[in-house]
């Protein structure tokens, strides 16, 4: 489950919930729309929509996640 979430393109607070089993939904939906507000303010495109979602890369970073092989 983990490698089909990863391969996406973007990702929403309920997946990562699922990649961090250990952080909480609220604070997941918090750290989602942290990182949007820190994207947009870099010039990325985030598509306005609900659930929200980020790109799967940019989670990838901030969260150290590692891609199984």
């Amino acid at each position: 489950m983990k490698q089909e979430i990863l391969s996406r393109d973007y990702i929403t607070a309920e997946d990562l919930k699922k990649l961090i089993p250990t952080m909480g939904r609220a604070n997941c939906t918090k750290e989602i729309k942290k990182l949007i507000e820190e994207l947009e303010s870099k010039g990325y495109y985030i598509p306005k929509t609900k659930p929200y979602i980020v790109p799967t890369e940019e989670v990838i970073k901030k969260f150290h996640i590692k891609r199984e092989r």
